[in-house]
């Protein structure tokens, strides 16, 4: 009994385990920092930082074109005896996509900023432009580092990095409300700020200056595989937000970004539950055992996670947030059901990645784009806040269904049911980080390219 409980703590004490842990802990304090901007700036304030959030996401994701997950997909396979030659030359073909990308996202700022931001003020407008210029050099390069990190096996030093960016956040927020000098601008200075430092300092620990003479071909190779997904799920997880910039009011965005806050918990422990799979998975026998065994592991917990936020969501918005945003409380519930199929799809499409079937979540992200597509138009002006909860949620069901059903056709999961069942009895391990004793833990890589989760939203 004991041999088995010392086993267990020190599994929780893996670097799976502080990654899971500290990307939960990180969600958690942005919950903290979302919270102190609704009781200061009120439902509207609220809103124009998720305005800017929302489309400093979009770009990140958009502009990635899989370059951070391609440039971890290799970094995975460098020969260790050239590891650093090669991941400086990784870093070096990241960089210079970057700087080809730039242009383009010059030119998505002119025209957002034209034409897709209704009545947002002039300082919120600004911001946003900001965001989507500064993405190449302030997140697809350091995303790139960042997955270099998960590739060595340093997942300790992603989840620091993680929890220091929501931390330094939270508190400025903080500081800023008590000094009173905290307003929708402040926040979004303070926003982006902190992810473009974090950014600098994610460089610095990897500790690789870009070099010339890696070929940017194998990347763009690996990485336009990804992209029909990553647009397509960035479409469905926020054209809902960007639809609402223009369509609806600053409040009532505010009010969805609350309930989009409170949703992080699933997806975030099936998007870090997950990239822990990558490794495994790459190296799994044919029975596929180990990758069902994380598959199963990962998705108790999902399942878990889901059932505890709803009932907080339905109990605790209106008594922590106020009145005003009583109108959250059901987008949150049905934004929440929706995350945890998001967190199940995310771990399915590490499987497939991890075995060389990167156009799966692809796949899976472009069906849920027509019920985004359609739905969005007839559900947003009829029902508002309800109405894309309502799409996101089927949306999300669809990918994950898909994605299973892809992922289980090729026998990438559940090949011999018998042998998970016995791996899976009472006598083994399991939760987050279960696994032999001294598992090493697994590379983190995100067909996004960002490594992101749908709640960060301040």
């Amino acid at each position: 009994m004991l041999g088995r409980f010392d086993a267990h703590v020190r599994s929780l004490r893996s670097p799976r385990a502080v990654l899971t842990g500290g990307n939960l802990v990180a969600q958690g304090i942005s919950f903290f920092g979302g919270l102190i901007l609704a009781k200061v700036l009120g439902a509207s304030g609220r809103g124009d930082v998720a305005a800017i959030a929302v489309y400093n996401e979009a770009s990140t994701r958009g502009f990635a074109l899989g370059i951070p997950a391609a440039v971890g997909h290799h970094a995975t396979r460098a020969d260790e005896r050239d590891r650093t030659h090669a991941e400086a030359q990784l870093l070096g073909a990241a960089a210079r996509l970057s700087l080809l990308i730039a242009p383009v996202g010059a030119l998505v700022a002119w025209l957002v900023f034209t034409f897709a931001l209704g009545e947002t003020s002039r300082p919120i407008r600004l911001l946003i432009v900001a965001a989507i210029v500064a993405t190449p050099a302030f997140s697809t390069v350091p995303n790139s580092g960042r997955m270099i990190l998960v590739a060595r096996g340093q997942l300790r030093a992603v989840g620091v990095i993680t929890v220091v960016q929501a931390s330094s956040r939270a508190v400025l927020y903080g500081a800023f409300a008590l000094a009173g000098g905290l307003t929708a601008t402040s926040a979004g200075l303070i926003l982006l700020g902190t992810e473009w430092a974090v950014a600098a300092v994610t460089l610095v620990v990897v500790g690789v200056r870009p070099r010339r003479g890696g070929s940017a071909r194998p990347l763009m190779g690996y990485g336009m595989k990804t992209v029909p997904g990553s647009l397509a799920t960035l479409t469905n997880s926020r054209l809902d937000q960007i639809l609402m910039v223009p369509l609806l009011s600053s409040a009532d965005l505010g009010i969805y970004a609350v309930a989009v806050g409170i949703a992080f918990v699933p997806i975030n422990l099936g998007s870090t539950l997950g990239l822990s799979v990558f490794r495994e998975a790459a190296a799994d026998d044919a029975t596929r055992r180990v990758t069902s065994m994380r598959m199963i592991q990962a998705t108790r917990w999902i399942v878990a996670g889901t059932v505890v936020s709803c009932l907080a969501a339905y109990l605790l918005i209106v008594p922590v947030y106020g009145e005003e945003f009583s109108r959250s409380t059901w987008p949150a519930v049905l934004l929440i059901i929706g995350s945890g199929f998001a967190g199940c799809a995310s771990v399915l499409v590490q499987i497939a990645n991890a075995c060389g079937r990167p156009s799966y979540g692809s796949w899976g992200s472009v069906s849920a784009l027509v019920v985004t597509l359609v739905g969005l138009p007839i559900a947003l002006p009829a029902l508002g806040v309800v109405g894309a909860a309502l799409v996101s949620l089927v949306a999300y069901s669809l990918t994950a269904v898909i994605l299973f059903a892809l992922v289980r056709r090729d026998g990438l999961v559940f090949v011999d049911p018998a042998s998970v069942d016995d791996e899976t009895g009472p006598h083994q391990p399991t939760g987050v980080g279960a696994g032999p004793v001294g598992d090493p833990g697994a590379p983190r890589t995100d067909p996004t390219g960002d490594g992101r989760s749908r709640g960060d939203l301040s």
